[in-house]
């Protein structure tokens, strides 16, 4: 079973596209989620990735599904699942939030699905 010239060639071209692919994944898993956000603005559309820098207001667990409600200086954050994180997170502590905007019961919320989507810098350290 002997390749021929443009086989070869196709081969080549095949291995090359793979490379380049593998390296893309490992380049973007890599890459911090708030890299490819944009900042949170009262006209951010539902669906975006977005970012918001603010200040811890409130603290709140649902009653069920064990997800935190984080009422900020700005939009709330809806943290799916974080209530085993709500001891790391106090309020007047500033909190930068990565996730998706979200419209529930007609307001605009952030929702934040991994405890990675978030940076807290304490207020009073």
């Amino acid at each position: 079973m002997f390749l021929g010239k443009e086989e070869r060639f196709a081969l080549i071209i095949l291995i090359l596209v793979l490379a380049v692919i593998l390296a893309s994944h490992i380049f973007l898993s890599q890459a911090e989620k708030s890299s490819f956000a944009s900042e949170y603005q009262n006209i951010s559309e539902e669906g975006s990735l977005v970012f918001f820098e603010g200040v811890v207001t409130a603290i709140s667990e649902t009653k069920t599904g064990g997800h935190l409600i984080i009422e900020t200086d700005g939009p709330t954050v809806f943290f799916a699942e974080g209530n085993a994180f709500k001891d790391m997170i106090n309020e007047d502590d500033r909190i930068k939030f990565t996730g998706i905007v979200s419209v529930y019961n007609g307001k605009k919320e952030i929702i934040v699905e991994n405890i990675r989507d978030i940076e807290i810098f304490r207020a009073n350290i």
